[in-house]
């Protein structure tokens, strides 16, 4: 169907689609259109499948997203988008990134002025207690809850300035193998450092400007493939006899990226798909997560045994 037949379409649909809006959403990526040719200086043709209608459906029940970010939730779901205007939105959230840790990196040169970003951090991630006098112990657990998120804090703001400073990260940068341990050699941290070599920023803009279609498949499958894993993790955290590592997944999971592992979490969409853009290996994470071996593992994760003591 041309342009005309699908707005027509549309509206019988009680969708409120308009020429300019349709245009809008092709000019996104959102809709995607076969084009042929009229003939020698008659111009171009475009042609809508049925999927068009799907498409504008699904936007209209996207509600609360911004336009510009639909594409991603589209994507998730598997829709027929233009995978070279998701490219350059991957693209342009990897410069959205790099602008965010500059400006960190900037503010947090400053070492009183870092531990005061630190403190309010910790002001809102720390659960507040219950009302009333608290006891010596509430006092000492929360004392030990904070000095905990502050270093976590402090981790985290130690990356961000390395990666505004366009290094790539280390073991000793992400505060790996900080712990004496025998069973870690100045091999096993040299080895850890050259995986974490793609980690850089600009190495990512990299990535994503030498990706191609047959990329985009691959992560969709991968994606896919994780939500099946999500899903069970999900279901099974809702029990009350559940191993208290798996709540603990779920819950931090929740924390970082609030509304889970769906398609309308467009934050955690956005990361995943840039992660695996700039590390690559796309066919070896396919394997891994569909092999026998890793599915039985995981199967013996999710049922581990219930910790009765911890009742």
């Amino acid at each position: 169907m041309d342009k005309k037949e699908l707005i027509t379409k549309a509206q019988l649909k009680n969708l409120p689609i308009t020429e300019s809006k349709l245009n809008r959403y092709i000019n996104l990526g959102l809709i995607c259109s076969d084009t042929k040719g009229r003939g020698r200086a008659k111009g171009t043709l475009s042609h809508f499948t049925e999927e068009s209608l799907d498409i504008l459906k699904e936007i209209q029940s996207l509600k609360g997203i911004n336009q510009k970010h639909i594409i991603f939730t589209l994507f998730w779901r598997g829709y027929n988008i233009s995978w070279h205007k998701l490219k350059d939105a991957v693209y342009n959230f990897t410069l959205e990134i790099e602008d965010k840790f500059t400006e960190v990196n900037n503010k947090t040169k400053d070492p009183e002025f870092a531990d005061y970003i630190l403190n309010e951090m910790i002001e809102e991630s720390v659960p507040k207690k219950k009302p009333g006098r608290p006891s010596n112990q509430d006092l000492k657990e929360l004392k030990q809850q904070q000095e905990a998120e502050k270093e976590s804090f402090r981790n985290i703001l130690s990356v961000v300035q390395l990666l505004a400073a366009g290094s790539s990260m280390t073991c000793q940068g992400l505060k790996l193998f900080s712990r004496p341990n025998p069973n870690v050699t100045t091999q096993t941290i040299a080895d850890a450092d050259m995986f974490l070599d793609w980690l850089n920023l600009r190495t990512i803009k990299e990535s994503i400007q030498r990706s191609e279609k047959n990329d985009y498949d691959n992560i969709l499958e991968i994606i896919h493939c994780i939500q099946q894993y999500w899903n069970e993790i999900e279901a099974v955290s809702k029990s009350p006899t559940v191993n208290s590592a798996i709540k603990e997944i779920v819950q931090q999971i929740n924390r970082f990226y609030p509304g889970g592992f769906t398609f309308r979490n467009v934050t955690l969409i956005r990361y995943l798909i840039l992660a695996m853009l700039a590390f690559g290996k796309h066919q070896m994470i396919l394997e891994f997560l569909k092999s026998d071996q890793t599915k039985t593992l995981f199967n013996q994760f999710v049922n581990l045994p219930f910790e009765k003591n911890k009742q």
